[in-house]
């Protein structure tokens, strides 16, 4: 964060949210809460009932969900043991799979905060963490709650493309999965995006291998028309 953005919100009024059914109150710079988005931004400086008091209550978020968010705001991330794989034996994760998965309550509230705010960084810290879990976590019952979240529960934009770009990518063993199969019999619509995406992939790595091969192509080509220098010096075709 820059120097005069620090400063910024650093002079800015205090903002205090009420947080959950407990109404736990929490006290942020509103100038760095304005800075999250545009609805954020209103929220706190354009004459709403909150901006004018410096107060908004949020009994819809939990907790924990808005520490995370208070966290990235000032920071720029989150800390989430559930996305800590380093601390984590591998073992663990043969286990409570769903403890891990985007299911779980505190980054459920986590990705659906940031749509409901259009935070879009935040989504996006959000997503870089669940591919870097699926990177560690082959096991498809993770894989399968997160697609029920962002295409079942949830309609979140970034969130189903970047599942899709990740199943597309491992739809060959995401098929031999039962309860992969159970969800998009019930759902035919994943499927059907899944399969766009995927014949898109492959258009991708066709195109990628056809360009190779031009290329290769030409360079014979143009080897072969070369102008040949005959004993005398002279060219010759």
């Amino acid at each position: 964060m820059s120097h005069g953005a620090v400063e910024e919100w650093g002079a800015s009024q205090p903002f205090l949210f009420s947080v959950g059914p407990e109404k736990k109150v929490f006290t942020v710079h509103s100038a760095l809460v304005a800075q999250q988005s545009p609805t954020l931004a209103a929220l706190v400086n354009y004459g709403m009932k909150e901006s004018l008091e410096d107060y908004a209550s949020l009994p819809q978020h939990n907790v924990e969900t808005s520490v995370r968010f208070i966290d990235y705001a000032y920071t720029g991330d989150f800390e989430s043991p559930m996305f800590d794989i380093s601390i984590r034996p591998k073992e663990d994760y043969d286990g409570d799979l769903l403890s891990h998965a985007p299911s779980d309550g505190r980054s459920r509230q986590g990705l659906v905060l940031a749509d409901y705010y259009g935070i879009d960084n935040l989504m996006q810290v959000c997503i870089d963490k669940l591919r870097e879990l699926m990177r560690y976590n082959k096991e498809t019952s993770v894989i399968v709650e997160a697609i029920k979240f962002c295409f079942v529960e949830h309609a979140l934009p970034k969130l189903r493309a970047a599942m899709l770009e990740y199943c597309a990518a491992h739809l060959s063993y995401l098929i031999m999965d039962s309860e992969f199969t159970k969800l998009v019999k019930k759902d035919p619509t994943i499927m059907l995006l899944l399969t766009k995406r995927f014949m898109r992939l492959l258009e991708c790595e066709t195109a990628d291998s056809t360009d190779e091969q031009w290329k290769e192509i030409q360079g014979e080509k143009k080897k072969r028309m070369r102008p040949r220098i005959s004993p005398s010096g002279s060219q010759s075709t």
